[in-house]
């Protein structure tokens, strides 16, 4: 089961600021990003344009953190992605660069 925390949406036309999932123990490292980012982009899973081995080594993903407390963040389809070492993803979307 999912529980989604959903920063608050600039305009109904907009997407999400940021969303928060803890991901269950049915769900591994993987699935929960590209859920994540697919809700955040208002997509279906499915259909994000880039898989996500292109831009990190998904498979060692889910055991990076071993014993160790901390997070990992990275860009993904336009969203900066942060992984807790608690199952936590956070995916909000890249900044615009300030002029």
């Amino acid at each position: 089961m999912w529980r989604a925390d959903v920063g608050p949406a600039a305009a109904p036309a907009t997407r999400l600021t940021q969303i928060t999932m803890c991901r269950s123990s049915q769900q591994t490292t993987v699935e929960s990003i590209v859920t994540a980012v697919a809700q955040q982009k208002g997509v279906d899973p499915t259909a994000l344009e880039r898989p996500l081995y292109e831009v990190i080594d998904s498979e060692s993903l889910g055991d990076f953190f071993g014993d160790t407390v901390g997070e990992i963040t990275f860009e993904y389809l336009d969203t900066v992605v942060t992984v807790g070492s608690d199952g936590a993803v956070s995916v909000r979307p890249v900044a615009a660069p300030t002029p």
